[in-house]
C-alpha cells in the first residue's frame, strides 16, 4: 500500500502539527494547524506498519504518518486528538483553508492571532502569488509585495 515512507521530523506544540524533511529541518515541508483547519485522526488497523492518518474535512488530501512502535503510535494519536480538541477546528466547522490548492504547505496566521498580536501602527507583510507580485518583488528586491498598517483592535 504504501511503496515509500519519506522520514519526516514532526514537531506538535500549541495546536500545529509542523513536520520537516530531515535533511532540512529549517524549511517547513508542511503544516496542519488544528486553529484554521477542521481534522480527525484514525489509525489504521488493517495493516500492521503502526501508520495513522489525519483526514481533513473538505479535503481530498489525507496525511498518513508511522510511528516506530505501537505505543508511539498511541502517543502520538493521543497528543494529536489533544491538541484537536482544543482547537479553533474542532469546536467549529472550517473550511476556508482547506479548500486552497496546496494549503499543507505554509504557515499561516489567523485574524484572531493577528488582532491579538498586532499592536496599532504595526506593519503587517505579505507575500502574494502571481507576476505582479514577483516583478514587484525583484524589483524592490524584497521578500514580500504588500504592506498593510489598517489592523483592527
Amino acid at each position: 500500500m504504501f511503496p515509500y515512507w519519506g522520514a519526516r521530523l514532526c514537531k506538535l506544540r500549541n495546536s500545529r502539527l509542523v513536520y520537516y524533511k530531515p535533511t532540512n529541518v529549517n524549511v517547513v515541508s508542511g503544516v496542519l494547524d488544528f486553529n484554521l483547519l477542521t481534522c480527525a485522526v484514525e489509525v489504521d488497523r488493517e495493516t500492521a506498519h503502526n501508520s495513522f492518518r489525519i483526514v481533513v474535512l473538505r479535503s481530498s488530501r489525507e496525511f498518513v504518518f508511522r510511528a516506530a512502535s505501537n505505543s508511539d503510535l498511541m502517543e502520538w494519536v493521543y497528543q494529536i486528538q489533544r491538541q484537536i480538541q482544543t482547537s479553533k477546528g474542532y469546536r467549529h466547522e472550517l473550511t476556508s483553508v482547506s479548500i486552497q490548492p496546496h494549503y499543507w504547505r505554509y504557515m499561516r496566521v489567523s485574524p484572531d492571532v493577528l488582532r491579538r498580536t498586532a499592536d496599532t501602527g504595526d506593519l503587517v507583510l505579505f507575500r502574494s502569488k502571481g507576476v505582479l507580485p514577483w516583478l514587484m518583488r525583484t524589483v524592490t528586491c524584497s521578500g514580500t509585495g504588500k504592506i498593510s498598517s489598517d489592523v483592527c483592535a
